[in-house]
């Protein structure tokens, strides 16, 4: 069985042939039309079972939210696709980017949904402990909810 990062590599290279330089990141070189392969390649792949998933692949809506997330994961961390940069810690503002971004392609009654709205509001709690935030006028504390 393949690891999903060894699928997504696969998958890129596949695309790209193997003359693809590592020290050139993926990201500007995929189409639209590339990234949907590659996730439908790799959605076929973890249906049967050739690539690693430890979760119920019966959930279609799941799944793809996944792989998408999966594959954006290993395209900024996997140095063979990144550029050969060594990987960036997420930050908080990060973090709660992909979140929003991965909350508003999930639908609202879902499982999935409300455990990245909980997430989304840890952090924000998180965020609103920093020192004096609650000293804040209202239209700062917004801006501060904006940028983080």
């Amino acid at each position: 069985m393949m690891t999903q990062k060894q699928a997504v590599i696969s998958e890129v290279l596949s695309i790209l042939g193997t003359s693809y330089d590592s020290n050139i990141s993926v990201k500007g070189l995929l189409t639209k039309t590339n990234l949907k392969a590659i996730k439908t390649n790799i959605i076929n792949g973890i249906v049967a079972e050739n690539i690693a998933y430890s979760k119920d692949i019966k959930d279609t809506l799941a799944l793809d939210s996944y792989v998408r997330g999966m594959i954006s994961n290993h395209f900024r961390r996997a140095k063979e696709l990144n550029g050969n940069k060594a990987t960036a810690k997420s930050t908080p503002t990060k973090t709660l980017d992909d979140l929003k971004v991965l909350l508003n392609e999930c639908d609202k009654d879902s499982d999935i949904y409300k455990d990245i709205n909980e997430e989304i509001n840890k952090i924000k709690a998180k965020n609103s402990e920093i020192s004096g935030y609650s000293d804040l006028p209202d239209e700062l504390k917004e801006l501060a909810d904006t940028l983080s």
